[in-house]
């Protein structure tokens, strides 16, 4: 899934998105996560992501619209063994921070007790191809569960729980805002199709 679309999708649903309600988390077919939400003017929104072996992808759609294909199991059974019970069922969201054409999501979440208290998580989804993942983050920003397990080191990063989450490097690629028809030219026998794919942010 490219920044190009992720972008869209979150310009299209973030003010719809800003104080919904975790209703309840989901296992999604094995392989990836569904937050099922209740927004502040009623709606019943299904945020879906995977992160399995070989894929991402994102989507938003009313939840009672979900494709009969997608199975929602209990969280127990799958990757977070009960922890977004925990941590993200009863939560609202109090941000969706993402950079433009980029490949990474954060949703910031805060439960509160019965005294008001809050308890701030977050989920950063990487929707980065094959190396995608989902992780769930302290207040701190520390690794409290992560969808896939990885190699402790991975990227140059170092991936386990108990330690400060930090994003992947971004490879460095042309701004598509102020992309100039010289760059889009590319050099000799290359199409434009290969210089967006290759060269411009958010098409790879």
């Amino acid at each position: 899934m490219n920044g190009w679309l992720i972008s869209w999708l979150i310009a299209r649903y973030r003010e719809r998105l800003s104080g919904a309600r975790v209703e309840a988390v989901r296992s999604l077919s094995g392989a990836g996560i569904a937050l099922l939400m209740g927004t502040a003017n009623g709606e019943e929104l299904a945020l879906l992501t995977t992160a399995g072996v070989g894929g991402d992808g994102l989507a938003i759609l009313p939840e009672g619209s979900l494709p009969s294909r997608i199975r929602l199991t209990d969280p127990r059974q799958g990757w977070l063994s009960g922890i977004t019970e925990r941590e993200v069922e009863g939560g609202y969201l109090s941000e969706v921070v993402h950079q433009p054409f980029s490949r990474i999501v954060h949703l910031g979440l805060e439960r509160y007790d019965r005294y008001g208290r809050a308890t701030r998580r977050k989920l950063v989804l990487e929707l980065t191809g094959r190396h995608a993942n989902c992780f769930l983050l302290s207040d701190r920003g520390m690794i409290m569960a992560m969808l896939r397990k990885v190699r402790v080191r991975a990227g140059g990063r170092e991936l386990r729980t108990g330690v400060a989450y930090r994003e992947p490097e971004a490879p460095v690629r042309l701004d598509p805002v102020s992309l100039t028809a010289e760059q889009l030219a590319g050099g000799e026998g290359e199409t434009v199709a290969e210089v967006l794919a290759g060269r411009v942010r958010g098409m790879d």
